[in-house]
């Protein structure tokens, strides 16, 4: 089953999220985050289009980074449970 790229149906609270908040449409951005705390241009860009200071960027990529390295650390000490 294909989804059109505009097919708002397919999205299940989209109705629930435009009637509980009075919106008249709602735009859903595909963010990624790599795992050694870097920022795609494309994102930061939309982040900076949405009024997303810098500071809270840079909050992100740390997290990505903690995160990263939780992974690891799990990996290595569980690896021979």
């Amino acid at each position: 089953m294909s989804m059109k790229k505009n097919d708002k149906s397919m999205i299940l609270p989209y109705h629930f999220f435009c009637e509980k908040f009075n919106l008249k449409d709602i735009k859903v951005y595909g963010l990624l985050f790599g795992a050694r705390g870097t920022i795609p241009n494309r994102v930061a860009d939309i982040l900076k289009k949405l009024g997303i200071s810098t500071t809270l960027m840079e909050e992100i990529a740390i997290s990505a980074i903690k995160g990263s390295c939780r992974i690891l650390h799990n990996h290595i000490h569980n690896q021979y449970s």
